[in-house]
C-alpha cells in the first residue's frame, strides 16, 4: 500500500481549504487519516492553479498555432482584405487569443516571405503597400530593371503575389493588360515570357 501523504506535502489552491476532509476516516488495518490543518497546507503557485482551472497560459500556445495565424494573415493580404497596415500586435493577440510571442512568430514568418515588413512608428505593413503606382507600371519596371530580354521568362503569378502582397486576381488582371499591350506572351505550361520591350510611352 502506498504511504500516506504527509501534511506538508498537501497542495491546495487558495480558497480550497474547505474541501479538505475535516473528520477522521478509517483506512484498512484500522489506520486513520487526520485532517490537514491550515498551517500544513501550502498554496499552489499561480501557474499551477491556472493549470488546474484549465486556463491558457501566457506563451503556451499549441504547437503550430503561429503557422495557422500566419496562414490567415497571408490569405487576407492576398485577397486584398489587408492592403496597407496590419493590426497592432496587441490587437492580434486579442483577436487570436494567444501570446505576443506566438503573434511575433507568425509575423516573422510572413516577413521571411517578404509579404510584410516592420516600419518604426508604423508597426507591420504590407510590403509594396507604400507604392501607389498602378500595378502595370510596377510590372513593366521588372522588365526594365532586371533587365529582361525578349523571350525571357517573366516572374510567376505566385511570386508576384508574394512580392507585391496582392491577390492573384489583381496580379492576373495586370498581367492581362501587359499581354494586351504586346509586352508579354502566355506560353501554355511555361507561364509568361517577354514578347516586346517597353518604351518610354508604354506605362499608363
Amino acid at each position: 500500500m502506498a504511504p500516506l501523504m504527509a501534511p506538508q506535502d498537501v497542495y491546495l489552491a487558495p480558497g480550497d481549504l474547505g474541501a479538505v476532509v475535516s473528520t477522521r476516516r478509517n483506512l484498512p488495518g484500522g489506520r486513520k487519516v487526520e485532517p490537514c490543518s491550515k498551517a500544513s497546507v501550502r498554496p499552489l503557485s499561480n501557474t499551477a492553479e491556472a493549470a488546474i482551472r484549465g486556463d491558457r497560459m501566457p506563451g503556451a500556445s499549441p504547437r503550430g498555432t503561429y503557422l495557422r495565424i500566419a496562414d490567415n494573415l497571408r490569405k487576407e493580404i492576398r485577397e486584398g482584405r489587408i492592403t496597407e497596415r496590419l493590426s497592432s500586435e496587441a490587437q492580434l493577440m486579442r483577436d487570436h487569443g494567444v501570446s505576443r510571442t506566438t503573434i511575433r512568430r507568425a509575423l516573422v514568418t510572413l516577413q521571411e516571405e517578404h509579404l510584410i515588413h516592420s516600419e518604426p512608428g508604423a508597426g507591420w505593413v504590407v510590403s509594396g503597400a507604400d507604392d501607389r503606382r498602378p500595378l502595370t507600371d510596377r510590372l513593366i519596371e521588372i522588365i526594365t530593371t532586371t533587365p529582361l530580354g525578349i523571350g525571357d521568362t517573366f516572374p510567376s503569378e505566385a511570386s508576384l503575389c508574394e512580392r507585391f502582397g496582392l491577390s492573384r486576381t489583381a496580379v492576373r488582371s495586370a498581367l492581362a493588360q501587359l499581354e494586351g499591350q504586346g509586352l508579354l506572351a502566355a506560353v501554355h505550361g511555361k507561364g509568361r515570357t517577354v514578347r516586346a520591350l517597353p518604351t518610354s510611352t508604354t506605362a499608363t
